[in-house]
């Protein structure tokens, strides 16, 4: 077995996907939902909704360099959103979780954005969620 079949098989990793920096996609798992444009419905404080503009991939790239607030819409990967939880410039790597549990891993190089989520409530392969 590979390395990347151990890793999906045992549910570390839930779904993975490298894009070019061009915004080509370049690999993906069969479960991956894609990096999409679409509006967006923002809830404003007044409690009507505004239809904003939203680039994922994009959006994930600038979160990839550190960048906390790449949109007024937060980050968004395959539509779920995401909140930024750490930064590693060192590594070119950025940590998100995800509402409802799981989160997601960003790591950009100098040719391409890697991505990685997980499942809160997929089993690891210690056996525990």
């Amino acid at each position: 077995m590979t390395k990347k079949q151990d890793y999906t098989v045992k549910n570390v990793c839930d779904k993975a996907a490298i894009y070019g920096l061009d915004g080509t996609l370049w690999a993906s798992s069969a479960n991956w939902k894609g990096l999409n444009k679409y509006n967006h419905p923002l809830e404003q404080p007044d409690g009507s909704t505004k239809e904003v503009a939203y680039d994922e991939f994009y959006c994930a790239v600038e979160a990839a360099k550190g960048n906390r607030n790449p949109s007024e819409a937060g980050i968004r990967l395959g539509n779920d959103k995401h909140m930024f939880l750490k930064n590693d410039p060192d590594m070119n790597v950025t940590y998100l979780t995800k509402l409802g549990g799981g989160g997601a891993c960003l790591a950009k190089t100098k040719q391409a954005l890697v991505i990685g989520t997980w499942d809160k409530t997929a089993m690891m392969s210690n056996n525990l969620t």
